[in-house]
């Protein structure tokens, strides 16, 4: 029988996550008054960790949906809601993977490039156990939301046109991923 060695992604993610150390929350949103740790700082810190361990990553999109919403100016805003699972891999070809949400808006181009710096930014957080300096906990305050103002992302994904086939899909039709 041969010996079958461990995957060495495994211990490549404990080392990386070892010498990433806290990421500050320096950015400030003015206009909802609130502090955040940005995508650059995130990569700052994850990158060196991940060269000196071997690590790299890549994204595959595992499903998108648009949405387009009214502004408070009666403008539009671009919406998207990304699916990403991110793939972590070692030098001897093995790799773990994360799946994350990303969610952004702009009123010009960029809201899939921003839903995209989203999602990388909590697959870094998430997998290398990221924390911030303050890390104040998220259930410390409640927040009421309104009325929602447009459809809904599931509405959108509902009444979306469906995309050319891919995957097995051969009658094109849109279909749900099966739950996780």
């Amino acid at each position: 029988m041969p010996e079958t060695s461990t995957p060495k992604i495994y211990a490549a993610m404990s080392a990386v996550m070892g010498d990433i150390g806290a990421v500050g929350k320096t950015g400030k949103n003015v206009q909802q008054n609130y502090a955040f740790r940005g995508i650059d700082d995130v990569m700052t810190a994850a990158h060196d960790a991940l060269v000196k361990n071997g690590v790299f990553y890549l994204p595959k999109v595992l499903q998108r949906i648009p949405e387009t919403r009214e502004t408070q100016r009666g403008g539009a805003m671009n919406v998207m809601h990304l699916e990403i699972e991110y793939a972590f891999y070692a030098s001897d070809g093995s790799r773990v993977e994360a799946v994350v949400w990303g969610e952004a808006s702009d009123s010009a181009d960029k809201a899939t490039n921003k839903a995209m710096s989203a999602a990388l930014k909590y697959a870094l957080v998430q997998a290398f156990s990221i924390g911030t300096q303050d890390m104040a906990d998220g259930d410390k305050d409640a927040v009421e939301a309104g009325p929602r103002r447009g459809q809904s992302a599931s509405e959108a994904f509902d009444n979306a046109t469906p995309a050319a086939p891919r995957n097995g899909n051969a009658n094109g039709n849109a279909t749900r991923p099966p739950a996780r």
